[in-house]
C-alpha cells in the first residue's frame, strides 16, 4: 500500500495536477456524510407506576447525554442515539439513572398508574412531531423556571449574608 501511494503522488507531481478547490460547504457535507449515527439498542419493563429502560453500555454517565420531557425519552452516547416517543405522560421530576453490570437503567415515574403494553407513541408522524415539539417546549420552559428560582434564591442567601455582615460590624 505504501509503494502505491508514493507511485501514485509521485505521478501527480510529474503531471502538474491541481486539485480542484471545495468550498467550505462541500467539505462540511464531506465530514458529516462519514460520521454515522447508530440507534441504541435497549429492552424495557413496566409496572402500573413505573417504567424502567434497560440499554447495554460501557463507560461512566459523564459520557451519557439524557434528556427526558414528560412525551420523549433522548439518549445520546456517541456514535449511539435512543429516540423514544412515550406512549404517555411521565413525570420529569422522579427520573433516575444508573449504571450496573455494563447495562444504563433509567426509571422513570408514570403520570397515570395503568400498564401500557408498548413503548413508543403509536400515531401519524405529524402527530408525534407536534407532540414531541410542545413536549420540548415545556421542559424548556420548566428548566428555565428552575434556573430562575435557584439564582433568585442564591442572590436573597447573598443580601443575607451581607446584612448579616454589616450588623456584626
Amino acid at each position: 500500500m505504501e509503494v502505491f501511494l508514493r507511485i501514485y503522488s509521485f505521478s501527480i507531481n510529474t503531471l502538474n495536477y491541481k486539485r480542484p478547490k471545495r468550498n467550505f460547504h462541500s467539505t462540511y457535507i464531506l465530514k458529516r456524510s462519514l460520521t454515522m449515527v447508530l440507534s441504541a439498542q435497549y429492552s424495557w419493563e413496566e409496572s402500573k407506576t413505573d417504567i424502567t429502560i434497560f440499554i447495554p453500555f460501557k463507560g461512566s454517565l459523564s459520557k451519557v447525554d439524557i434528556f427526558i420531557t414528560d412525551c420523549l425519552v433522548k439518549v445520546s452516547y456517541p456514535p449511539f442515539l435512543l429516540d423514544i416517543d412515550l406512549n404517555d405522560a411521565v413525570r420529569t421530576k422522579s427520573c433516575s439513572s444508573v449504571i450496573k453490570d455494563e447495562i444504563l437503567l433509567i426509571n422513570i415515574e408514570k403520570v397515570t398508574p395503568i400498564l401500557w403494553y408498548e413503548l413508543g407513541f403509536k400515531g401519524t408522524k405529524e402527530d408525534a412531531k407536534k407532540r414531541r415539539e410542545d413536549s420540548i417546549r415545556r421542559r424548556e420552559k420548566e428548566i428555565q423556571e428552575q434556573h430562575d428560582n435557584a439564582r433568585s434564591k442564591r442572590l436573597e442567601e447573598e443580601r443575607l449574608s451581607v446584612r448579616m455582615q454589616v450588623g456584626l460590624s
